[in-house]
């Protein structure tokens, strides 16, 4: 969700997301009366550095599960049509 802020409506719905997922990661600035959110220049780049890591990670993890669903699909699928003759 963080690394994604074409995702969002606009800027201020992606700030509110990231910094509900990472407090640290969005900096609330007031610029003449209004508040300003941006990401922080000190913590983002370690931040997203280890949601891509993360990310990577969990993509490795797809492969395998998705041919485990496949299988599990199909012998689903092969008892239905013995149980529906």
């Amino acid at each position: 969700c963080c690394l994604s802020p074409s995702r969002y409506r606009n800027e201020q719905d992606y700030f509110d997301v990231v910094r509900r997922c990472r407090h640290d990661a969005v900096v609330v600035t007031n610029d003449r009366n209004a508040r300003r959110k941006q990401l922080c220049p000190a913590t983002w780049p370690k931040i997203r550095t280890e949601l891509e890591a993360e990310l990577a990670s969990l993509r490795e993890q797809v492969g395998p599960l998705q041919q485990q669903y496949d299988h599990e699909l199909a012998q689903i699928e092969k008892d239905l049509n013995y149980y529906s003759r």
